[in-house]
């Protein structure tokens, strides 16, 4: 239960950074931008954790396809929410490329919980097959957003 307290922790960290970015000046807008995008790259990282626990807690037959579909639908809710702000989010010009990136990869993260859960549910094959594209794409695109974490303050 902790780790669901502490996503709803940095959900309201986002969401107060949100309101924050609406009254700052034009200088302030890359920083707070910069912290919604570092936060929405560790939100990804815990949905992507989160779903794989899942996925081999069912495989292990520790948890019903029942219980695994109810807890997949869930992470897809926060990866909603997590691309939501981020498309709402007002757009430094100096962070275009990992905002279409971050924007990419939680898409494709989106669609790879949702296939996933749609396995669960109805255990089809091409359900499975799918969620491994779009966990892969989703990837590729995580690991290219992730390199604002290399880069020094802009």
């Amino acid at each position: 239960m902790s780790g669901y307290l502490f996503r709803l922790l940095l959900l309201a960290a986002v969401i107060g950074i949100m309101g924050q970015a609406e009254g700052s000046s034009e200088g302030n807008n890359s920083s707070i931008y910069r912290n919604i995008l570092i936060q929405a790259l560790t939100q990804y990282d815990e949905d992507l954790n989160s779903s794989s626990y899942i996925l081999d807690e069912f495989v292990k037959k520790n948890i019903s396809s029942n219980d695994a579909m109810i807890a997949t639908t869930s992470l897809f809710i926060l990866a909603s929410h997590t691309l939501e702000t981020i498309e709402d989010a007002e757009l430094p010009l100096e962070y275009a490329i990992y905002h279409n990136d971050m924007i990419q990869a939680l898409e494709y993260l989106r669609e790879y919980l949702w296939d996933l859960a749609k396995f669960y549910e109805t255990n089809e094959i091409s359900y499975a097959l799918s969620a491994k594209d779009n966990f892969n794409s989703s990837l590729y695109y995580y690991e290219k957003g992730k390199s604002l974490l290399k880069m020094g303050g802009s």
